[in-house]
This record gives C-alpha cells, sequence and structure tokens, in this order.
C-alpha cells in the first residue's frame, strides 16, 4: 500500500456504542421474546411435561440466538424490516397477478372464467 493512500480507521468506543443492547450475549428484543416463547410453551402445554418442554427449549432457543447475535448483533431488526416491508399483497400478486385476495381482473386471461374486470 503507498503513503499517500488512506486506510480506514475504527475507533473502539464507536464500534462499542453502535451496538444494540445485549444481555447474556443476545440482543434485548430477542431475550423478550425467547422469553415469551418459553412461557408459551410451559402454559401451553401445562403441567410437568411442560416445565420439561420449556425447560428443554430455553437452552435450545438461546443456543441459535447466540450464534445468529454472534454473526451480526441487528441480525433480529433486520428480519424485522424485511417482513415489515414485505407485505401480504406482494405475496400474493405472486400468485394472482395484483394485490387482491379475489382473482376478478386480476387474474390471468387463460384463468379468467368470467369477462368481469
Amino acid at each position: 500500500m503507498s503513503d499517500n493512500q488512506m486506510q480506514c480507521e475504527s475507533d473502539a468506543v464507536f464500534l462499542a456504542l453502535a451496538r444494540p443492547p445485549m444481555m447474556f450475549g443476545v440482543t434485548d428484543i430477542y431475550a423478550v421474546m425467547m422469553m415469551i416463547m418459553v412461557m408459551l410453551i410451559f402454559l401451553g402445554i401445562g403441567g410437568g411435561k411442560g416445565m420439561v418442554y420449556a425447560a428443554l427449549s430455553a437452552p435450545a432457543l438461546y443456543v441459535f440466538g447466540y450464534a445468529m447475535c454472534e454473526r451480526d448483533p441487528r441480525v433480529f431488526q433486520l428480519w424485522g424490516v424485511k417482513l415489515a416491508n414485505f407485505s401480504a399483497g406482494q405475496r400474493r400478486s405472486a400468485y394472482w397477478g395484483g394485490v387482491s385476495f379475489d382473482p376478478g381482473g386480476c387474474a390471468r386471461p387463460d384463468a379468467r372464467s368470467s369477462g368481469r374486470r
């Protein structure tokens, strides 16, 4: 590298302040979602069996979240943004050719049974 080219420097304080809030190595959003999922498993199954399933699912969910946050701390925020921007209308438009539940005037010409628009 020549002397006249600038190198990009990263400051440790900036990197630390730019990270999302973390609890036990996972983001706080995922930690709360994980607690809610474990509680739903416990309450949904109920009794001693529910306690066993909750105790088995908590470490599995934590390891998954920790591995994902180790790779990119904002992965769950990115997934949330992607799901929020990918509406149901876009999913239906791939099938019907429009954003309507009813194919009506949006159906493909060969699939139309009536001439309505």
